[in-house]
């Protein structure tokens, strides 16, 4: 059988209670089109061979601060696609506030949002935007210089140490060698770390080697966790559920974009 796996993110679990008022309403406004965004870029990307596997929210981040300089159709196209339905001067302290929930330190795990902007060094980038992305995204503007062979390839150097220590080494060399050209003016990261525990912690001396469906003619054996107990379980539509975990295990993803 052949399983897609959605990396989903679920951020109406962010803690919304501190929050009153209009901006708990409009912070959930943002879950809601950025969790049908999710849902949707999955339906496209479902169909094709092999699992399917990523991170919505990295991606809705870095499209975000893409939309703060979309003006236009283009500002109207990309607000349809992501599901913003809030206006500009409410959408984005709204995303603010939902990515200050991911980064609070009184929680039991570790997670952290981060995001930056690498432009070309002195390219005339309009202030408003850059004051924008750094008062709302807690992403501010590090100028790179994309023009000879030498400085690519020390700004793609700058981007990947960037990326590893937002990730706790996690993700290297994000940026492989000839992604970036000397038409590269502006390069947008999102980066995501998580590390937590289990509520019920898998015993490492009942970890077994089994087959893992890859997918309808292929199997392949691979370390199982194993463990017993009474669990919440759904299906619907073909699609099956318990209910186990409040942390998961440690992952990280980023999301780039190159302009």
């Amino acid at each position: 059988m052949n399983r897609k796996l959605l990396a989903l993110t679920i951020m109406a679990l962010v803690a919304l209670a501190p929050l009153v008022g209009q901006t708990q309403d409009d912070v959930r406004t943002v879950v809601r089109g950025a969790n049908g965004f999710a849902l949707k870029m999955f339906a496209q990307l479902a169909p094709g061979e092999g699992n399917v596997f990523f991170s919505p929210y990295s991606i809705s981040s870095a499209l975000t601060m893409t939309y703060v300089g979309a003006r236009g159709p283009t500002a109207g196209q990309m607000a349809d696609v992501l599901g913003f339905s809030l206006s500009q001067d409410r959408l984005y302290p709204a995303v603010s506030e939902l990515m200050a929930g991911f980064n609070a330190k009184d929680k039991p795990y570790q997670l952290y949002v981060a995001n930056a902007l690498w432009g070309q060094t002195r390219y005339p980038f309009a202030p408003a935007f850059i004051q924008a992305i750094s008062k709302y995204f807690r992403g501010g503007l590090r100028e790179v210089d994309f023009m000879g062979e030498a400085n690519r390839e020390q700004a793609r150097g700058a981007i990947n140490a960037w990326t590893e220590e937002q990730t706790a080494n996690r993700i290297k060399d994000l940026i492989k060698p000839g992604i970036l050209s000397e038409r590269s003016r502006l390069v947008l990261t999102n980066a995501i770390y998580f590390k937590g525990k289990w509520a019920l912690q898998f015993k490492t001396e009942n970890t077994r080697d089994m087959p893992f469906v890859v997918s309808k003619t292929k199997t392949a054996t691979v370390p199982m966790m194993r463990q017993k107990g009474e669990f919440g379980y759904a299906e619907d539509g073909g699609v099956s559920a318990y209910e186990e975990v409040r942390h998961a295990t440690s992952m990280s993803r980023t999301s780039i974009g190159v302009a």
